[in-house]
């Protein structure tokens, strides 16, 4: 797996990227909807779906991006944010945590917003979480938390960084 994700970032780097004027708003609508369909229910090991908020401002500024790219880097945050709380729910079921409420329910949050002269999207859930040494290596090339050897192998944050630093 890691070896197909190097070459991938490979073919990248080799690869001329195309980019266009073009609102985010509907790139990352097209990556939830692509998200909603890729995993199965096994995968989320009994947990609920997550529920999915998007809210965006209206008439924002067009970007110079590229589709393709944007799309992977906000599939790649709501997966990252699904094991969050598929994490959660089994520490729930394993009765190793509690749960804030009766029943946990998933939810990923994504707000674009304007602020100055920028665009800053927010991406956030309410899934297990990370301790302090852990955010300090989100960005270190084969970190992970995810303690299976099926899921995670620490390149995602660090791939997905590159694509930002991509579009500048």
């Amino acid at each position: 797996r890691g070896k197909d994700i190097a070459n991938a970032i490979l073919m990248k780097g080799r690869a001329k990227l195309t980019y266009i004027e073009a609102d985010l708003s509907p790139v990352i609508q097209s990556a939830i909807e692509l998200f909603k369909v890729s995993r199965t229910r096994k995968s989320l090991d009994g947990a609920e779906e997550p529920d999915i908020i998007f809210e965006s401002e209206k008439d924002l500024p067009k970007l110079i991006l590229n589709e393709s790219l944007m799309q992977d880097i906000f599939y790649n945050l709501l997966d990252n944010s699904r094991d969050a709380i598929v994490m959660k729910h089994r520490c729930i079921v394993d009765n190793k945590m509690t749960a804030d409420e009766t029943f946990y329910q998933g939810k990923i949050i994504i707000k674009v917003q304007k602020q100055g002269k920028s665009i800053v999207v927010t991406v956030s859930d309410n899934g297990i979480g990370m301790d302090e040494k852990s955010k300090t290596r989100l960005f270190v090339p084969y970190f992970t938390t995810k303690a299976t050897s099926l899921k995670g192998t620490g390149m995602g944050l660090w791939v997905i960084r590159s694509f930002i630093e991509d579009h500048k």
